[in-house]
């Protein structure tokens, strides 16, 4: 399926065959928003990026993902905030001193913003440890656990990290670690990152219980907040491009969203606004069939 194929029928669909009403540049640009508006309903281009947290620093850019719909921080789901009460929490939010963030708000195309604002302990929390220690240590036994005691400073507000002994050799050394959980006072399970660590292999540890010696592990990454939505898309210019992300067989979808565009873009169009509520309303209907093949809820 080509944009080439879907504006000769959409061509048809307007009863607009020489380009009298609508330009094929106009007609085009409607076929592309509505490929992209399906794409975006359907959630079938959904793309991740991983951000690097900084301290001090409240505002991202998630592209490509460039209309952020979730963003994540280690084991936490933060809370999204409405775009249109922007004006009211920016001015709360940067009376607020800094710490761990528990909610976002989308500013505009791909960035975002969040609060608290992230300070040092929130940056410099574990993200990904590597399973296998950098030095495996004697005398360890499976199932103890392991405080990461490399820290980048000392003082109030430093955390240890925890770690699982999974598995263990013949002498005690350790074969491989994870991040422990521990209990939030609300009930709720958590990975035991701790704080004020630097990336990096050969991170000493000390045993919380027991009499094991030397292991030494490897921080990989701190931790990132997670952004979820529509990865990139870009317009389709040549009308020998190919439309693969929906199946020709739901080309109807994005055909029943470029003819809302093209009635919405002229209202003085007598029944142009009743046209284009009802291909807004069947392109829904379409979506809900197309997310129901693809199994998302």
């Amino acid at each position: 399926m080509t944009l080439g194929n879907l504006l000769a029928k959409l061509r048809i669909r307007l009863n607009d065959t020489s380009d009298g009403q609508w330009t094929a540049n106009e007609k085009r640009d409607y076929l592309n928003n509505a490929r992209l508006r399906t794409l975006i309903e359907t959630r079938s281009y959904i793309g991740s990026q991983s951000i690097t947290v900084v301290a001090g620093t409240h505002t991202y850019d998630s592209s490509p993902v460039f209309i952020p719909k979730a963003v994540r921080l280690c084991d936490d789901v933060l809370e999204p905030r409405r775009m249109d009460s922007m004006a009211m929490i920016a001015e709360n939010w940067d009376a607020l001193p800094e710490g761990i963030p528990t909610v976002w708000i989308p500013t505009g195309g791909s960035r975002f913003r969040v609060s608290r604002t992230p300070s040092v302990y929130a940056a410099s929390r574990i993200g990904t440890i590597a399973k296998a220690p950098t030095a495996p240590g004697t005398g360890y036994k499976e199932g103890e656990l392991l405080r990461v005691k490399s820290h980048q400073w000392s003082g109030d507000g430093v955390v240890d990290a925890i770690l699982d002994i999974v598995d263990v050799d013949g002498s005690g050394g350790v074969l491989e670690v994870s991040l422990s959980w521990s209990e939030t006072n609300t009930g709720r399970r958590i990975h035991a990152r701790g704080n004020a660590y630097a990336a990096g292999a050969g991170k000493t540890t000390q045993p919380t219980t027991g009499s094991g010696t030397g292991c030494t592990v490897n921080i990989t990454a701190l931790a990132k907040l997670e952004v979820y939505g529509p990865a990139s898309v870009d317009d389709l210019t040549s009308d020998n491009d190919e439309i693969n992300e929906i199946s020709e067989a739901r080309s109807e979808t994005i055909l029943l969203a470029a003819e809302e565009e093209a009635w919405r873009a002229r209202p003085s169009m007598a029944g142009s606004a009743a046209r284009a509520e009802v291909c807004h309303n069947v392109w829904l209907l379409e979506c809900e069939k197309i997310r129901t093949e693809l199994g998302i809820v």
